[in-house]
């Protein structure tokens, strides 16, 4: 029996296989989620429950999406689409997507016609994105009680008009966080329908530097 340099036997089924930081992180990501859940669980009423676990739900997915982004170098975007229920009324719901295809460029590697270069050979192609069907990432709807605002690079966005996705066509998500670890400059807020006060509001600059506020005061992003 082989001796390791430490003293124990090593056995021919022995697995050293040790655990990834995408994976670390998506267990990190569910300890949080259930602490969160747990916290919750004392506030009263099913409608505070509901806008409160959709917040921290979309917090500890934004802060995922972004961190993957870097570690698997494959950009990361979000998108938003209006939807009805049952009853007729307009609903919003998000889903988050990644890049397929990196770099943007396909190089032409077939026969060459006499006159064309090397940099008209090269032909820039459309990013593709696939939409996250994770247990973690699966598309998400807003509660009813909830209404959201963004803006991206300081140009609002018309909500009403985003219709959803049929089939699988696909959606250019309105703000990415790239795997370089910058993001798009952008704004979400969300805001209490009846009343219209924010509650919550996200502002992600170029860098994907993340400032939180909580009715209207800074607060730490945890």
């Amino acid at each position: 029996m082989k001796i390791s340099e430490i003293g124990r036997p090593v056995g021919k089924g022995t697995n050293n296989r040790g655990f990834s930081l995408v994976e670390i992180l998506v267990v990190l990501l569910v300890i949080a989620l259930v602490g969160s859940l747990v916290a919750l669980s004392v506030d009263s009423g099913s409608s505070a429950y509901e806008v409160n676990a959709a917040n921290r739900m979309f917090r500890a997915l934004a802060n995922q999406a972004r961190d993957e982004a870097e570690l698997t170098g494959l950009d990361h975007g979000l998108t938003l689409e209006m939807v009805s229920d049952e009853r007729g009324d307009k609903l919003l719901q998000y889903r988050w997507w990644r890049r397929t295809q990196q770099p943007l460029y396909e190089f032409f590697a077939g026969e060459v016609e006499p006159g064309v270069t090397g940099t008209e050979r090269n032909r820039e192609v459309e990013p593709e994105w696939e939409v996250l069907n994770e247990v973690l990432y699966q598309t998400r709807t807003l509660p009813a009680n909830l209404e959201l605002k963004m803006s991206v690079g300081n140009i609002p966005v018309d909500l009403a008009r985003i219709k959803p996705r049929k089939g699988n066509k696909q959606i250019a998500p309105l703000m990415v966080f790239y795997a370089s670890g910058e993001a798009t400059p952008a704004v979400v807020e969300f805001l209490e329908k009846d009343t219209g006060d924010s509650l919550w509001r996200y502002q992600w600059d170029l860098l994907g530097e993340l400032e939180l506020e909580w009715r209207g005061e800074v607060t730490e992003d945890g």
